[in-house]
């Protein structure tokens, strides 16, 4: 796990190579990769940082979740490259649509079929005016059905 952090500190001393800096909320020992300057007109923090409305009002609920008998069928016999069974890839499936992925621009198009992948299969989906959405189908994504055309599989 690698976390990155920007944050202003106070350099107190630099000794044989090695600075020597407050203000950081890091463990002794802790790498500093980059050091920049303060510019005050570019790095001061926003005196009234505020929310975008479309964060804190999301545009539309949680979407309901079917999928079709014949997409279930398909998830039955998926290829996976990383998830362990249909049953795991089913449940990813649920998760990613219950959050309605489309971007706020295509959910106010009123955008009604779109397409995700998850692990190696393509997943496509119709949305209702009602807010359900639907799984209509499951395939191998063309870069799996590539990989193994190339590699005689």
């Amino acid at each position: 796990v690698v976390s990155t952090q920007s944050t202003g500190v106070q350099v107190e001393r630099v000794e044989n190579g090695t600075l020597f800096v407050t203000g950081a909320d890091l463990i002794d020992g802790t790498p500093i990769i980059d050091i920049k300057p303060y510019i005050e007109y570019c790095d001061r923090p926003c005196s009234s940082p505020s929310c975008p409305d479309w964060i804190s009002n999301p545009p539309s609920a949680p979407l309901t979740v079917d999928i079709t008998h014949g997409a279930k069928q398909q998830i039955q016999v998926a290829p996976l490259r990383f998830l362990r069974s249909a049953a795991e890839l089913e449940q990813c499936i649920r998760d990613v649509l219950v959050g309605d992925p489309r971007s706020v621009y295509r959910k106010r198009q009123g955008e009604v079929e779109f397409s995700f992948p998850v692990d190696a299969v393509d997943v496509r989906v119709q949305v209702g005016a009602e807010g359900g959405a639907s799984v209509v189908d499951v395939r191998q994504t063309d870069f799996v059905r590539n990989l193994l055309l190339k590699n005689g599989a």
